[in-house]
């Protein structure tokens, strides 16, 4: 078995093994064959929200926290919001059942922000201040946070095609393997720039739902 540990005369031995696929199974092949839905991109333009600075020429701690400030913002949240309702208040005309996804912050990035909040509860305040904008924007949707502070059983919860709710805010470990068909409008909040975090945020929407042929991924275009 990969990464079996062995023990021999009582020392412990980590056996390493290399795992390979047997074949190469590509993005473009499976939307051609049908297996997987294309994502519809919708940018939200970090300059229309007083964002205009170029993060490449900065030092990582500088964009790290222009980013970290760009996805806090009241006015980004705000835009990015406003693009989500409008892409599932489209899906749910063709079903009822559609529902989107948010990326939020995670524990670390927030940790970071905790002094500048004035709040006795400084857990989760981006994912709150998300979840505030959907009340304000499109107060007929129900939204769900499920965190760290939350188990397994509302995500579960949420993937049934009959939940009661339409929005789910997880933060970027909520995104991995999580299997719910009828997400069809994918908002990134979340300040992970890698292709797997990347891979794993968008493949939440690409599971074929109610005949549809795509869905929407919504993430800011990033300050430079």
């Amino acid at each position: 078995d990969p990464g079996v540990i062995k023990v021999i005369r009582g020392h412990r031995t980590v056996c390493k093994y290399e795992l390979k696929a047997d074949y190469h199974y590509s993005y473009q092949r499976a939307w051609n064959e049908g297996i997987i839905i294309k994502p519809n991109a919708r940018w939200i333009d970090a300059t229309k929200v007083g964002y205009n600075q170029c993060l490449s020429e900065m030092s990582v701690s500088q964009s790290e926290y222009v980013l970290r400030n760009f996805l806090m913002d009241d006015k980004t949240i705000e835009a990015a919001v406003k693009e989500t309702v409008a892409s599932l208040r489209s899906r749910k005309r063709v079903d009822p059942r559609c529902a989107a996804m948010v990326t939020s912050l995670s524990d670390n990035e927030e940790s970071i922000l905790e002094a500048s909040f004035d709040t006795d509860d400084k857990h989760d305040i981006h994912a709150a201040k998300i979840l505030n904008e959907f009340n304000i924007q499109a107060p007929e949707f129900r939204v769900l946070i499920v965190t760290s502070r939350q188990g397994v059983d509302e995500l579960k919860g949420f993937a049934k095609d009959d939940s009661d709710y339409d929005v789910l805010i997880v933060k970027a470990m909520g995104t991995i393997g999580f299997d719910s068909p009828r997400i069809k409008s994918v908002l990134c909040l979340s300040a992970y720039r890698t292709l797997p975090a990347f891979i794993q945020t968008s493949n939440r929407g690409c599971r074929h739902f109610a005949k549809m042929n795509h869905f929407d991924l919504i993430m800011p275009k990033d300050p430079g």
